[in-house]
């Protein structure tokens, strides 16, 4: 709102032109003179008052934002799904293939810019659980080429925890973007 009145105030001190009704002129010049500063006058309040909106305007909703953290996030989740579900058995070949999908996800998070800090801190929580899923999948797949049941397990069992936080956090991101808000 601050912008907008600093908008407002410059159009108004550098555009608008002082109204002098009190001039030594002729009635007539005085007449047509006023008429042009009046119609430049509104010209700028109308100007204005269409930057101040649209100053106002470019605070991106939280609905906006919300869309555009949940779409990463379901774009990583379909893929992953693609790779699990063509690859019945675990294999290193998937396993590797999914930490690159959730690398792909960290860098797509990453680009996401958001104003909202709640969102903010979403996708900060969604980048560390990627990394650390993506980590976890290649420990998994090493174990696996390596056939190291030992460090597989092991591997598998930090898997199984990382993969575990993803769906609480999906969860509270859905109720705090569902839940309607006055400071959207």
């Amino acid at each position: 709102m601050y912008l907008v009145h600093k908008v407002i105030y410059f159009l108004m001190r550098h555009y608008v032109p002082r109204l002098n009704i009190f001039s030594c002129e002729r009635h007539v010049q005085r007449d047509f003179h006023t008429k042009r500063l009046v119609l430049g006058y509104w010209r700028s309040i109308t100007l204005a008052a269409v930057l101040g909106g649209l100053a106002v305007s470019c605070q991106e909703s939280k609905i906006a934002q919300c869309n555009r953290l949940t779409t990463v996030a379901n774009k990583i989740a379909g893929e992953v799904q693609t790779i699990v579900q063509s690859n019945a058995v675990p294999n290193s070949g998937a396993l590797s293939q999914v930490a690159v999908q959730y690398d792909q996800g960290i860098a797509a998070m990453r680009e996401i810019n958001l104003s909202n800090s709640q969102l903010q801190a979403y996708q900060q929580r969604f980048v560390a659980l990627y990394t650390d899923v993506a980590e976890s999948a290649r420990s998994v797949a090493q174990g696996i080429g390596e056939q190291n049941r030992e460090a597989t397990e092991q591997a598998y069992g930090t898997f199984q925890s990382a993969t575990s936080l993803e769906v609480p956090l999906v969860q509270e991101v859905n109720t705090y973007c569902t839940t309607s808000s006055a400071s959207q």
